[in-house]
């Protein structure tokens, strides 16, 4: 799974998984639905990430196994 933040085309990126994009879903205003050749969920991308997050937000990504209740932060520069 990758998180992925493009600042100068303002989009925020999240892939599951590694394929070729077969389409594309609009969800919402700015949230897309990215599929592969046979339908299945690749991932979504969200334009204009910066109205939708703040910098922090962008910048920190956390995890939670919720079996062990374990969590991780990791902040970007």
């Amino acid at each position: 799974m990758r998180l992925i933040y493009d600042s100068r085309a303002d989009v925020l990126s999240l892939r599951l998984r590694s394929a070729k994009i077969g389409s594309s879903e609009d969800l919402d205003d700015g949230v897309t639905l990215i599929l592969d050749d046979d339908g299945r969920v690749m991932g979504v991308d969200f334009s204009k990430a910066r109205s939708r997050l703040t910098l922090e937000e962008l910048t920190t990504v956390s995890y939670e196994n919720a079996g062990t209740k374990q969590r991780a932060t990791l902040k970007l520069p």
